[in-house]
């Protein structure tokens, strides 16, 4: 229970913090005129987009990604990553007090890295799987506005 207790007190802080400084973040982004909803959102993951141009992927994507995100605006991929790292913050912090292993910064280090990484890939995961069927439904419109040719 004494663990539970450590492992509470240091997450909600993290999760706090987090929140913050994501909405700062996201809203910085935002307000560039040219800004991607999600950074993990990129055309590599999606083989749909591999027979059109450079310029064409990004206005595709960046369509869809705005049809997928419009009223929720991507809360779910960025809570999960929230969730995370701050989950690899309370570990981090909480190690030390239940185990005997020594309070270092490179132990900290190594624990919020790898939530990072783990939450990057969630992330990317996540937002790829939901934008997926928009981007389908993008790249059919644009294929029935543009004139055929026979």
């Amino acid at each position: 229970m004494d663990t539970l207790k450590l492992f509470l007190s240091a997450f909600w802080p993290a999760f706090i913090g987090a929140l913050i400084g994501s909405l700062v973040v996201w809203f910085g982004r935002r307000s560039r005129y040219d800004s991607r909803l999600l950074p993990s959102l990129n055309p590599k993951g999606f083989a749909e987009l591999a027979g059109y141009s450079k310029e064409e992927q990004k206005r595709l994507l960046d369509e869809a990604s705005t049809e997928a995100f419009r009223h929720w605006r991507g809360y779910f991929p960025v809570s999960a990553f929230l969730f995370v790292i701050a989950t690899g913050l309370a570990v981090a912090h909480t190690l030390p007090k239940i185990k005997t292993i020594p309070n270092s910064l490179w132990l900290n280090l190594a624990v919020v890295t790898v939530s990072i990484g783990l939450g990057g890939w969630l992330t990317g995961i996540l937002t790829t799987r939901y934008v997926r069927p928009f981007l389908r439904t993008c790249i059919e419109r644009s294929r029935e506005a543009s004139p055929r040719r026979n």
